[in-house]
């Protein structure tokens, strides 16, 4: 069934009972729709970009079989109606950009069977009401770009079904709730860009089910909970914009299911602590834009499970230690912006499973150790640097037998088989009595005529 509220406005209606008002000019009639009964069948509401839409009809709790009601874009929408309270088998609430709205009905606390909850954007919104904790059934609550919320009601901690936490750009947060590890089945939090909290709840380690920790763009933390590492199940952990952060709590070492973590633009971290190395769970690690950062743990080797490894932009690390070279498993390394460093771990070809080498602008380092041809998998290395030139390439690359990219400074690609003829008559006209025997098989099967 189609539905016209006039010529101006458009409601389309589909077969499969979903609802759309979009961009309708003239939706202010929407509020005086008496007959919203007849749209009894629908489950999914949407209503995006109606600029003149002040607010809902009361009549929608007439709407009883409504699964999902997404408001998008409506700027002029002030309030919403405490009928909406009614809509019991509601299980989704989106509302997204509604700038002139200023606060919740209490009664959206009475929707039992709602699981997912987001609200972003609404700018003027000031509170949350206290007795979300009614919200039995919800598992994801989304807060982000709320800039004039003040606090979250404690009550929030009662959720116990609750698994995601996402609460972002909320400007003037000025903390979270001490009782955040009552929440004992979530699984994701993630606060980002909450720039006058200071420090997150000691509590939070007792989430022992939390699977992903990601914490960006929060100036103001000056430190992390000593206790962290007893998260036992955190699998990922990222840690990004902290710049007033110093130092890492030594127990992030016992978060022995961890599998990926980041460390971005903590600019005073000087340090990762050396028990790091016992995460053998790890697969990638990326550590970028610590500028103050002097040393990574000598004992990284043990991280026999790394597959990925990003350095970017610790303009204070000098040197790789050596026990890069035992990462056997690793498959993609990086290297970016790291111009204190002035030479590779020379037994660089251990990483026998490495397939992706890329160094940009790190112009102290201007030789490829020729231990590099033992790295067999490899099939991209780049190596952007100021004054890298072919004659840097070391003859032991033509034993890279997958190697399809080589690009150099200036972004020069070089022609892989010209630089494997390059070195073979090289090796030729260097072998004593011009004996092939002399000449390791390997060299014959790449680059003998074919």
């Amino acid at each position: 069934m189609d539905f016209l509220i006039n010529n101006n406005s458009v409601v389309l209606n589909s077969d499969d009972n979903i609802i759309t008002f979009f961009n309708s000019r003239d939706i202010l009639q929407l509020s005086n729709l008496s007959n919203l009964s007849n749209l009894i069948k629908i489950n999914t509401l949407n209503i995006s970009s109606c600029n003149t839409l002040t607010k809902l009809p009361d009549s929608i709790d007439t709407l009883i079989n409504l699964t999902k009601l997404e408001i998008y874009y409506c700027h002029m929408l002030t309030n919403l109606p405490e009928s909406l309270g009614n809509l019991i088998n509601l299980t989704k609430l989106d509302i997204y950009y509604c700038v002139k709205l200023t606060v919740l009905p209490d009664s959206i606390c009475n929707l039992i069977n709602l699981t997912e909850f987001t609200i972003y954007g609404c700018k003027m919104l000031t509170t949350i009401p206290y007795n979300i904790c009614n919200l039995k059934s919800l598992s994801k609550l989304v807060i982000s770009y709320c800039d004039s919320l003040i606090d979250i009601p404690e009550s929030i901690c009662n959720l116990k079904n609750l698994k995601i936490i996402k609460i972002v750009y909320c400007d003037i947060l000025k903390q979270l709730s001490e009782h955040l590890g009552n929440l004992t089945n979530l699984s994701i939090l993630e606060i980002s860009n909450c720039n006058v909290i200071t420090a997150l709840p000691e509590s939070i380690c007792n989430l022992e089910n939390l699977k992903e920790l990601h914490i960006s763009m929060c100036y103001s933390i000056i430190f992390l909970p000593v206790m962290l590492g007893n998260l036992k199940n955190l699998t990922e952990f990222t840690l990004s914009y902290c710049h007033l952060l110093t130092v890492l709590p030594e127990s992030i070492c016992n978060l022995t299911k961890l599998r990926i973590l980041e460390i971005s633009n903590c600019n005073l971290l000087t340090e990762i602590p050396a028990g790091i190395c016992n995460i053998i769970t790890l697969k990638v690690l990326q550590i970028d834009y610590c500028k103050s950062l002097i040393t990574i743990p000598h004992c990284i080797g043990n991280l026999i499970n790394l597959t990925k490894l990003y350095i970017s932009n610790c303009c204070l690390l000098t040197h790789l230690p050596d026990s890069i070279c035992d990462l056997i498993n690793l498959k993609e390394f990086i290297i970016y912006d790291c111009n204190s460093i002035s030479v590779l771990p020379y037994n660089i070809g251990n990483l026998i499973n490495l397939e992706i080498f890329k160094i940009y602008i790190c112009n102290g380092i201007t030789i490829i150790p020729e231990t590099i041809g033992f790295c067999t998998n490899l099939h991209t290395l780049i190596f952007e640097s100021s004054g890298f030139t072919c004659d840097n390439i070391p003859p032991s690359i033509i034993l890279c037998v997958k190697l399809k990219i080589l690009v150099g400074s200036d972004d020069i690609l070089y022609n892989i088989d010209d630089i494997r003829k390059v070195w073979y008559s090289k090796i030729i006209s260097n072998n004593p009595f011009n004996n092939p025997f002399n000449i390791p098989f390997t060299c014959f099967e790449l680059f003998l005529p074919r």
